[in-house]
């Protein structure tokens, strides 16, 4: 536990926001300092058009709109990454694109061929050590190696009752150490690159240590950028995974009596440029 300590200091000392959201979607208290009636759907427009207001005189901002008369695949976006040589990959709800900056390629799911995309959903995206493009899809998960321009499909469970619950995968994180990290609605999972298969780490109602609720929130999942922890984000509140050694920190485990972890739903959870921790507490109670 000191390294979740630690990491609680650190985050206090770097000013840690709570974000708490009213279950009506109306409320939102930023350190109980200020109150603003805002709905959450229009909260991060609000907060970057301020921003861009509040930097008008020093800064100059420039956008391009980029459709599917450019060549995007689907206008509705899920997800985007800048990987290391500069291609902008983004998932949509109609395919997988990469941008080089002047033109589209589109990968799409292809029934007849087994090497393409596993679903056309795609929900999240990171890069691994080695340069490859992992994809979360409502229908597991893609690796996509760029030089043999193949995809991988990796289900998280391979044995279970309802396949299409245990392998809906929402968030995809690769980590530092080059571990992969994957979240369905049913648990959180780790790949193991020897076997191509999933460690999972599900609730124990008998152990308090585990994670609090199997479901987790989409954009509800981050790596600490200081400590070896995982944040997330569930319908029972805010779960802190010591990854060495696997032990979760949360309402039900908070030995330390940290004021972060309740019950409420959590969603997003996120750092910031300043290594800040950002939370929605979405509560009926607040």
């Amino acid at each position: 536990m000191p390294t979740l300590v630690q990491a609680y200091k650190s985050a206090t000392q770097r000013k840690m926001h709570s974000i708490t959201i009213s279950r009506s979607h109306k409320m939102l208290s930023i350190n109980q300092t200020n109150i603003y009636l805002l709905k959450q759907k229009i909260l991060c427009f609000l907060l970057t058009v301020g921003y861009m207001f509040a930097n008008a005189q020093t800064k100059n901002f420039f956008f391009k709109t980029l459709t599917t008369k450019n060549g995007l695949s689907y206008n509705l976006v899920n997800c985007l990454l800048e990987d290391r040589e500069g291609y902008i990959w983004i998932g949509t709800f109609n395919g997988l694109n990469r941008y080089d900056g002047f033109d589209f390629v589109v990968f799409k799911y292809d029934r007849n061929n087994p090497n393409s995309i596993a679903h056309n959903n795609v929900l999240s995206i990171c890069e691994d050590k080695q340069g490859d493009i992992w994809i979360a899809t409502p229908n597991g998960v893609r690796r996509y190696n760029k030089r043999s321009n193949i995809f991988t499909n990796y289900l998280p469970e391979t044995k279970t009752k309802d396949a299409s619950e245990s392998n809906d995968a929402g968030n995809i994180l690769c980590d530092r150490h080059g571990t992969i990290w994957v979240t369905t609605d049913n648990g959180l999972f780790k790949f193991n690159s020897l076997s191509s298969s999933f460690t999972a780490y599900k609730n124990d109602p008998k152990n308090i240590k585990t994670i609090s609720s199997n479901w987790i929130e989409r954009n509800a999942f981050t790596e600490d950028p200081e400590h070896d922890l995982l944040w997330i984000g569930t319908d029972k509140g805010l779960n802190c995974f010591d990854t060495r050694n696997e032990v979760f920190y949360n309402y039900k485990n908070n030995p330390a009596q940290l004021p972060v972890f309740n019950d409420n739903i959590i969603y997003p959870v996120t750092f910031d440029k300043k290594n800040k921790l950002v939370f929605g507490d979405n509560s009926e109670k607040k």
